[in-house]
């Protein structure tokens, strides 16, 4: 049987990709309706950028946060339409990419 592989193809954006060891990013809950918390291992001190890519690799979403101190951002996305979205955290030189699921 035939298998279907999809590759994603997100814009490079010069910052590697770090191992899951070093800065830890959950996204709860995930499904979610277009709201959904991203849950830090640890508190960050400085700039983050989230980026949300649709399925042809267009920016949904781009919003910066001073810091996420509490472990947390709330992200709440009212004019995404259900699907899934590869989402891009960028911390300093560190960037984590996770998959998000919108359910309306």
């Amino acid at each position: 049987s035939a298998t279907d592989d999809t590759v994603h193809v997100l814009p490079n954006t010069g910052v590697p990709e770090v191992a899951i060891e070093k800065v830890g990013a959950s996204v709860v809950p995930n499904p979610n309706t277009g709201s959904f918390e991203i849950v830090f291992s640890e508190s960050i001190a400085e700039a983050i950028t989230v980026k949300l890519f649709d399925i042809r690799g267009r920016v949904v979403y781009d919003s910066k946060f001073e810091n996420a101190l509490n472990k947390k951002l709330a992200i709440t996305t009212d004019n995404l339409a259900s699907g899934t979205y590869n989402m891009n955290i960028v911390v300093g030189d560190r960037a984590i990419t996770r998959k998000v699921t919108i359910v309306r």
